[in-house]
């Protein structure tokens, strides 16, 4: 047991970051899931409708599903990462890597919600606010309210 007590709401900023984290490494894992798709130029059973939606997908290459596949991949792990950080109270593996997921997550979402299709998360939606918030409450959690519990 360690002779420091670990506040609860940073065991519950740990939960949620290991919640985001795997939603974030199983949506990478079904946008990849969608490149060779792509390539073929889709799945056969298709509607019209989804043939067009994909279609339209597809004119702007493969760069947008691979913007969203890479910053899904690494923001999930970075978030993993960091909630270990969060549990164990260490500086560099919580509240550094808590920072550099929070920059790279506000740095991605701005770029993703203009450039990206609504298909695939681009748009203003939910999924917008929270890639945008939740970073920015990380930073103040981790930077002010926990400051000097991460220090392991």
């Amino acid at each position: 047991m360690s002779d420091q007590h670990r506040p609860g709401g940073l065991t519950a900023l740990a939960v949620i970051n290991f919640i985001f984290g795997g939603l974030g490494l199983i949506g990478a894992l079904g946008l990849a899931a969608l490149l060779p798709m792509l390539a073929q130029g889709g799945a056969p059973g298709l509607s019209e409708e989804q043939r067009a939606q994909l279609e339209t997908l597809t004119t702007l290459g493969n760069a947008p599903f691979l913007l969203a596949v890479a910053s899904s991949a690494i923001g999930g792990l970075l978030l993993i990462v960091s909630g270990i950080g969060y549990l164990q109270q260490k500086r560099v593996l919580g509240r550094t890597l808590g920072n550099v997921y929070a920059l790279f997550a506000i740095a991605t979402s701005i770029p993703m919600a203009l450039w990206l299709p609504a298909q695939i998360g681009g748009g203003f939606n939910l999924s917008t606010i929270l890639n945008f918030l939740y970073p920015v409450l990380t930073l103040l959690l981790v930077n002010v309210t926990f400051k000097e519990d991460l220090t392991r």
